[in-house]
């Protein structure tokens, strides 16, 4: 790499990167159920084109006067990457001003230049620092909360969204200043951090890596009593090639394997980055343990979490030597559906989140490889919805039938 912006080619032909980016690629396979993801402002920039939370620090900044004492103090403090501390001096000159200014930058409602490629990790658990909403706008399926909620429900089974410094509608519930640090990292929540990084590989995607984040402690108790810690990943922008071997070796410490890149101005690195860990590419064995567990999620009646699962895994041209099998998977999934007694509580839920079962349906009917009882399941299924939602699927029915005739005609 250079310290020009790094392409995906180069991060690639770099053997020990490729092999971390390959055993995320592995873990979010396997093990999407123990696999959490840490999202900073980077994502949010390079979906959406918001301001990485240092770029907003030195906008910020531009409201002091450069003559004065402070500006070029707390300008020196972002340079060493220690925003929390920038953000600390700069609430002790602007007050609540700084507040607003996060509402009117991150509580505006911009649209994503494209599809979230985190939403196809499927992982259980997200948390973020950011203010915005990029995330849950993308995403709604995943439950929002606080470090505020009862901790029973952070370590819920299902997709929950962990808003951990607040966001930008609610000004008065973001984590800013060190005594809201304080508040909020207390001794229960600092429980399930540390139970997080026991239980689960957290992948950190554009997040702050600085030593001051207070996270690092919850990783230093773990490590502190030679608890088995698993390994953890960071992909993280930097400013150069030294300071990403700088910043390697201090997150090796921690069990975090680094994959650094430099970024461009429009963050596309980020993006292709996530793209290709995003791509589904199952090895035989890696699907196999998939399937087996959507089946689990089915037959435990957890229909929500199934559904984001086949809706991820349909937006990608599939391998075709799995396509039978990944085809009985769907076909149970909407016999068990549609055969519980509160089928229209779970259909009408899915709507709201945004996961529209017809097109889940539609296109698993498109999948080049599908056996007959499949496609005659699937024609089953679209009836069942056609009466549930009002809605007519009688030409997605019909173009399903004729492909019975075309490609099983000749069966006795």
């Amino acid at each position: 790499m250079t310290n020009n912006s790094t392409t995906l080619e180069e991060i690639l032909e770099k053997p020990f990167l490729k092999k971390r980016l390959d055993e995320i690629r592995q873990t979010i396979a396997i093990h999407p159920d123990s696999t959490a993801l840490w999202i900073g402002a980077g994502h949010s920039a390079s979906l959406s084109g918001l301001p990485t939370w240092r770029k907003f620090l030195l906008e910020c900044l531009d409201s002091i006067d450069s003559s004065q004492k402070e500006h070029s103090i707390i300008k020196s403090i972002i340079e060493a990457g220690r925003l929390q501390l920038a953000a600390e001096y700069l609430y002790q000159l602007q007050g609540n001003e700084i507040f607003k200014n996060i509402t009117q930058t991150y509580g505006k409602l911009v649209p994503s230049k494209k599809p979230a490629a985190i939403s196809k990790f499927c992982a259980s658990k997200i948390i973020t620092t950011n203010y915005d909403s990029v995330i849950e706008n993308s995403m709604r399926y995943y439950a929002i909360r606080t470090p505020l909620d009862p901790i029973e429900s952070l370590m819920s089974s299902e997709f929950n969204l962990i808003k951990l410094h607040g966001t930008a509608d609610k000004p008065e519930s973001c984590v800013l200043t060190i005594s809201s640090y304080a508040k909020t990292y207390n001794r229960e929540f600092e429980w399930y951090l540390i139970n997080t990084f026991l239980t689960n590989t957290v992948i950190f995607i554009g997040a702050s890596m600085d030593k001051s984040e207070p996270f690092f402690k919850s990783i230093a108790t773990i490590k502190k009593f030679n608890k088995d810690l698993r390994k953890h990943y960071a992909i993280v922008s930097i400013d150069s090639d030294e300071y990403g071997k700088y910043l390697g070796k201090e997150l090796e410490r921690m069990g975090i394997d680094l994959i650094p890149y430099v970024p461009d101005k429009d963050h596309s690195t980020l993006d292709k980055i996530l793209d290709y860990l995003s791509t589904y590419t199952f090895t035989p064995a890696e699907l196999n343990s998939r399937l087996n567990y959507l089946r689990g999620l089915t037959k435990q009646k957890r229909f929500c979490e199934v559904a984001v699962f086949l809706h991820n895994m349909c937006q990608d041209e599939l391998n075709d030597d799995w396509n039978l099998e990944f085809g009985d998977v769907i076909n149970n999934f909407f016999t068990e559906l549609f055969n519980t007694a509160d089928v229209n509580q779970h259909v009408d839920h899915l709507k709201k989140v945004r996961l529209n079962i017809s097109n889940i349906v539609r296109t698993a009917s498109n999948l080049k490889k599908i056996k007959r009882p499949v496609l005659e399941g699937l024609i089953l299924a679209f009836q069942k919805l056609e009466k549930i939602d009002g809605e007519n699927y009688e030409i997605d029915r019909r173009n399903i039938s004729n492909r019975i005739r075309r490609e099983f005609s000749r069966e006795k």
